[in-house]
Parts: structure tokens; sequence; C-alpha cells
């Protein structure tokens, strides 16, 4: 949620749904994330601070991992066929895939988000998190930036929202990456498993952060406790 511009479009798009006509069933203000808490999970930690598994330990071990990412990035410089004296690409992520998590029956869903494939930086970060026990999750890891959230529904308990309704919105239509024939018409056309492509922008990614759950900043931004910098060498 760093980016002004970002979270701007992120804004038009929620908003465009939640005017849309017809309205969207089981959709409303309350479940809408602050586009400010955008971000990527790229693990869940319980850490204590009486142990091992320690906030210091984890950005000791994330601050190790700094030469492998930058050299990661190096190596796509080169690729990409870069002076040297302009190596070290940023880390560029691309938001062009939307969907929901664990669909419901009839079409509907209660987290709906958008992002990209995993890169190597990320999964290399998962992998090592695992190996040292910081991370205990065992599914593969799935980059998602969480839009809509049906668990702070206010008052009433956690109810769907209508995801093919979504799908076959003008909102969408509005940030699609492919022409409007291609879009389904109907509710009748789709899988409520079925993820659309968007364009929503590439975006620099400039640092990696270990921040607190649940937590909130003085923009409702998560705090963070600690972050390497991508875009220098230094510390």
């Amino acid at each position: 949620g760093t980016h002004s511009i970002l979270r701007k479009r992120i804004s038009s798009f929620t908003d465009a749904l939640l005017n849309g006509v017809p309205a969207i069933a089981g959709l409303d203000s309350s479940i809408i994330i602050d586009p400010r808490r955008m971000h990527f999970t790229l693990g869940v930690m319980a850490l204590n601070d009486h142990s091992d598994l320690s906030v210091s330990a984890a950005l000791e071990l994330l601050n190790s991992l700094k030469a492998d990412i930058l050299q990661i990035l190096n190596e796509g410089a080169d690729a990409d066929g870069e002076p040297s004296s302009q190596k070290l690409l940023p880390l560029r992520i691309p938001l062009d895939t939307l969907g929901i998590l664990k669909p419901e029956k009839e079409g509907g869903g209660n987290v709906l988000w958008v992002g990209p494939d995993v890169s190597s930086i990320p999964r290399l970060i998962y992998r090592v998190f695992r190996e040292r026990g910081f991370i205990v999750e065992t599914r593969p890891l799935k980059l998602h930036c969480t839009l809509i959230n049906t668990s702070y529904r206010r008052p009433r308990a956690r109810i769907p929202f209508a995801y093919d309704a979504i799908l076959c919105s003008n909102a969408l239509k509005d940030i699609s990456a492919v022409s409007s024939a291609a879009l389904p018409s109907s509710h009748t056309e789709l899988d409520a498993s079925s993820h659309a492509s968007v364009n929503l922008g590439t975006w620099t990614a400039k640092e990696i952060q270990l921040c607190v759950m649940g937590s909130h900043g003085p923009e409702n931004e998560y705090v963070s406790v600690g972050r390497i910098r991508l875009d220098t060498a230094g510390t």
C-alpha cells in the first residue's frame, strides 16, 4: 500500500463494484480492505523474543538473504542486456490476475485478491524461512493481495459475496486485460474458481518488511519492525 497511484486505482475498482447496477449480492463497504493496508504475505510467523524464533532472529535471517536476492536482480539485469553501470533491476510485480480463495457454492467467495505469479525471490524467502522453522505452513506459496474479505463484515456474520457477479461487472471490464467480447456475459458461463486476467499495472517493490499482524500505523498501514531494501546494496 505504499504506492499512492496504485491505491487510487484499487479504490476506483472497489468503488465501482460497490456502486454497480445491479448491486452485487453480499458486497458492502465494511468488507473492502483499505488500500493503505495492501501487502503480499510471504509467510506468517509466531515469534517470541524468549525463544530462538525471535523478531531479531527473523530479521537477521532476512538480512542474510539480501546478497542472494540482489544476485537474482543482477542476473535479471544481465538478461535484459543492461550496461554494467546500470545493473540491479528493481523487483517488479505485475498485478495481472484476480481471483478468490476457497470458492463457495453458487458462485460465492469470501476473499477477493489480485496478484502475480510467484517469482524466484519470494520462493527463496519462503523456502529458507520454512527450512529454519520460522514458517510452519506447508502449502505452496500463493502471492496475493487481498482486496475484499468477508471476515470484516459488520454487523452481520460472514456472508459470501457474489464472485460470479464481479466477473460479469462493468468494474471488472474497466481493468480487464482481455477484450469485452472475451468476457463472460452471464453467470451461467462462469466457474466460481475462475481467475480473471486484469491490468492493474506493474509495480516496484523497494523493500521487504517484517510487520506485526493486525497492527495499525498512523495511516492505517501495518507497523514494520524491520526491513531490507532492494534498491541498494547497502543496509
